[in-house]
């Protein structure tokens, strides 16, 4: 599914990925694999919420790792999702991403 500007969802969304990029997180190495990347697009039993930045942004946190983003990647069910892992890619490069 997906929300856009306008949609009733979009300002529940994007209030709560805000909330939820806001306070103590950790840095972690870890970047997301093309492969994991693939089954978040394909697998039925992986839920993920991902949003799509044009023009890229910074994501204002304690860590400078997502600076000029295009995508920020939130595995909610599956592979990551029980280490509430962020990933991002910028310029279709994954990056580092953060623990919540």
């Amino acid at each position: 599914m997906q929300v856009t500007p306008g949609q009733p969802a979009f300002e529940a969304v994007t209030n709560a990925v805000n909330t939820s990029l806001t306070g103590s997180k950790r840095w972690d190495q870890a970047s997301m694999s093309d492969e994991t990347y693939q089954e978040y697009q394909t697998s039925p039993s992986v839920m993920v919420l991902e949003l799509h930045y044009d023009p890229s942004v910074t994501v204002h946190s304690q860590y400078a790792f997502f600076k000029d983003v295009n995508w920020l990647i939130i595995p909610l069910d599956g592979r990551h999702a029980s280490t509430n892992a962020v990933f991002g890619i910028t310029r279709g490069l994954p990056i580092q991403g953060l623990i919540m």
